[in-house]
């Protein structure tokens, strides 16, 4: 879930050094860079989080991820995902953070941190916070890719 796929380009920095841009054709405005391609990837890591903060920001959510294709990828990492799918659910059901707090019998700073990307949120808390909006988190993994 949310993993996105990334285009490479080569490319240089202002003062003449290689480097690599990132895009991802599903992310509008999307752009990241790095020294080599791990690095770029890595980055990008880094980019998607803060770009899918911003959505969240906007009252907007997180667009489809097309196929991979073979190209490399970008994920949010599992507490961002699950901050997203939670904003998410509020939007689909028109749930305040007043009225998520109220459900959850908390004050309004609890869920306030429950969506922000800087706070660690407990794993149960993320859970209690899909319950209260009548979804459970479904969990699964998947073997690495190799590296090409």
């Amino acid at each position: 879930m949310f993993e996105y796929p990334l285009r490479l380009e080569d490319d240089e920095t202002d003062s003449g050094e290689p480097a690599i841009l990132v895009t991802a054709p599903d992310l509008p405005g999307f752009v990241s860079a790095g020294d080599t391609v791990d690095g770029a990837c890595l980055q990008a890591r880094d980019a998607l989080i803060v770009w899918a903060w911003q959505q969240m920001d906007k009252g907007l959510d997180m667009p489809p991820a097309s196929p991979a294709a073979g190209r490399p990828t970008v994920q949010l990492p599992t507490g961002a995902a699950l901050k997203v799918l939670i904003h998410q659910a509020m939007r689909a059901d028109g749930v305040s953070r007043a009225d998520l707090a109220r459900r959850l019998g908390r004050d309004e700073k609890v869920v306030r941190r429950i969506l922000d990307f800087g706070h660690a949120s407990p794993p149960d808390q993320l859970d209690d916070a899909l319950r209260a909006l009548g979804r459970r988190p479904v969990i699964s993994v998947a073997p690495l890719e190799p590296a090409a």
